[in-house]
Formats: C-alpha cells, structure tokens, sequence
C-alpha cells in the first residue's frame, strides 16, 4: 500500500533524495515497522515530510496538524529564535538569505580594499541594515558560519538550481 498523494493536479514534480543518517539497528526497525504497515521507508519520509509542510505527498489536514505539534514539541520553533538564519527567513525566502550573504561578504570586501568602493555601493550598507531589522544584537562569526553552511545544504539538496531562491 503506497501512501503517497500529489495533491498539486497536474504539476511536474522535480523529486530530491535527500540522505538521511541512521543506524543500523534503527533502519532495521524503521523497515520492519513500515513492512507490517505494507508501506516502504520512502513512502513514510515523504509523506510524513509532506504533511508537516502541507507538501506535494500531504495525506490531509488532521495528519497535518499533529505532525506540526510534534515539531513544535520538539522545540525547533524556539530553540533557535534569537538566532541569525531564522530571522533571515522569518523576514524573506531563501533568496533573501543569499542577498544578505552577497552584502555581507561585499562589505567585508570593501572594507579591506576601501579604494574599490563607490557611491554605487550603498545597496550594501542598506541591505544589511535592512535584513538585520528587527534583530536584537550584532551577527556573531558563528552566525555567519550557519548562514553560509545552511546555503551550502540548501544548493547541494536542490542541486545548486536556483528556480526556489
């Protein structure tokens, strides 16, 4: 029994692998537990991924719902809140985290070759002010460090195709 709906009509679907770490032991589990449900590893990741996201393999509203609440009992609303990359999306998409990256590093460029820089570049200055608003203290190095790592997993998950940004 394959639980999979696309629930987007007629829409192409450009479908990613994502690899996932799991242990031995618990991928033996995990298999045994979706063969007593006729379902496949596959078939449980996309479906409880689309359902948490309201995504193409959504099974529906109630299933929806409390794949939210655990995502929400686990705390990854909130652990991170004060932290640079949620604000950034909280704020854009991921096109906005790529345009605050590009200012950052054209600031910290300019910054080391003052004699390049020109009225031209205030877009610089406005848009890292821009996106920082809102946020309560400076960007740290290990703030950077997790936008520029998150961008990294970003283009290799969806191939470095810029269609989503």
């Amino acid at each position: 029994m394959d639980t999979k709906r696309d629930i987007r009509d007629q829409e192409e679907l450009k479908l990613r692998s994502v690899p996932v770490r799991i242990s031995d032991k618990d991928l033996r589990d995990l298999a045994e537990k979706c063969g007593r449900s006729g379902i496949t590893v596959q078939s449980l990741f996309e479906t409880f991924v689309g359902d948490l996201i309201g995504g193409s393999f959504y099974s529906g509203s109630d299933e929806s719902s409390l794949a939210d609440q655990w995502y929400e009992r686990h705390g990854f609303t909130w652990m991170n809140k004060e932290e640079l990359l949620p604000h950034l999306l909280e704020c854009g998409s991921v096109g906005t985290v790529v345009e605050f990256l590009e200012a950052w590093d054209e600031e910290a460029y300019l910054k080391d070759h003052p004699e390049e820089a020109d009225p031209d570049d205030q877009w610089v200055k406005d848009g890292i002010k821009e996106a920082l608003e809102g946020f309560k203290r400076e960007p740290t190095e290990d703030d950077i460090k997790c936008v520029r790592e998150w961008i990294e997993e970003f283009g290799r998950l969806s191939d470095g195709s810029e269609e989503e940004v």
